[in-house]
């Protein structure tokens, strides 16, 4: 009696087992399709780099294409954007100084700088509703970095920015994929002759 009381108590405890609700996959994430980095040169008549003007000084975009939405339940987003694409670039420039139009290399300075990437103010972007492709665009904006060793009488130049060793951190609030930090190990360079500002500024 008290065997089959407890064969009775064991098929129990697994029907109900059974019939428990099983846990939802997690979603996976999106895949780094590809990405383009690009570079836009500073332009030579600024006088400054301050918050007002950030364009002045150059900048890095990386355009990034994700991949992996179809099949993932999508609704249209109120308010404010949730999703955003930020990351650092490892930013070199080349600054220097020219007298009479030529370049005096000897004033050559390189300055090598970790720049924070950011979606254009900052304001994030929305997940399309349909299609499997995510585009998203990160920036930095580059501030004043110039030596100033150009003795008086030299015009102080910008020469080179290179971009390198990217990584982007792919975040939403949306729940559609966890947020995930990706490598863009792609390179960029811009090379010319553009003077520096006139006056010296710095920003965060």
């Amino acid at each position: 009696m008290l065997r089959r009381v407890a064969s009775v108590a064991i098929v129990a405890v697994t029907l109900a087992f059974c019939a428990l609700p099983a846990e939802a996959a997690k979603p996976k994430p999106l895949r780094l399709q590809d990405y383009v980095i690009s570079i836009v040169p500073p332009r030579a008549t600024t006088d400054g780099c301050d918050l007002g003007s950030r364009l002045n000084c150059g900048l890095v975009s990386v355009e990034a294409h994700f991949t992996g939405l179809d099949g993932r339940p999508r609704v249209p987003e109120t308010g404010a954007p949730t999703s955003n694409l930020s990351g650092t670039a490892r930013i070199s420039r080349t600054y220097g100084c020219q007298k009479d139009a030529k370049r005096v290399a000897r004033y050559d300075r390189r300055i090598d700088q970790d720049t924070r990437l950011i979606t254009r103010r900052n304001l994030g972007f929305r997940i399309p509703l349909t299609g499997d492709v995510l585009d998203a665009t990160t920036y930095a904006f580059l501030l004043d970095a110039q030596p100033g060793n150009c003795p008086a009488g030299m015009q102080a130049m910008i020469y080179e920015i290179r971009a390198s060793n990217i990584r982007l951190y792919l975040e939403t609030g949306t729940g559609l994929f966890p947020n995930k930090y990706y490598q863009a190990p792609g390179k960029a360079r811009w090379s010319g002759a553009v003077s520096t500002p006139t006056a010296l500024t710095t920003g965060p």
